[in-house]
């Protein structure tokens, strides 16, 4: 996935890609088994609060991911960021259909908006955490 960079240009390869991606629904599989225990032991709860803190799950795994993966690049942190979600969603789609059989397109487009939200806010971040990095080293090559 990585194409000639310019020297000193830095991107992330199809190895960092996989390995967010996997990460991320790893994650995801796992907090849902622990909310799936928590159901059980709390039956008053209604389901549409797990459902909710799953989605919101979706997302904050989404951008913290997003921000590892986009901090391996130098430049262009929003493509990182959606080349990422893109591949975060089919294979959550893939162990999703793998462990239950079907899903409905709301289902589908909900992860989709899950992950592309969670990798712009993490592409975000981590442009600014390089910025921020660079400023302060720019001025403490002035004060020097």
């Amino acid at each position: 996935m990585t194409m000639e960079a310019p020297v000193g240009e830095r991107s992330p390869t199809l190895y960092d890609y996989l390995a967010g991606a996997i990460l991320a629904n790893g994650v995801i599989w796992i907090g849902l088994v622990i909310m799936g225990s928590l159901a059980g032991f709390f039956p008053s709860v209604p389901t549409s609060i797990f459902s909710d803190v799953s989605y919101a799950m979706y997302v904050a795994v989404a951008i913290v991911v997003s921000y590892l993966v986009c901090r391996r690049s130098s430049s262009k942190h929003l493509a990182v960021g959606l080349r990422l979600a893109a591949l975060e969603w089919m294979f959550s789609i893939i162990f999703t259909l793998s462990a239950v059989g079907q899903l409905s397109l709301i289902l589908v487009l909900t992860f989709f908006l899950c992950f592309l939200l969670g990798a712009i806010i993490g592409a975000y971040m981590a442009l600014r955490s390089k910025l921020r990095s660079a400023r302060v080293s720019t001025e403490g090559a002035h004060n020097a």
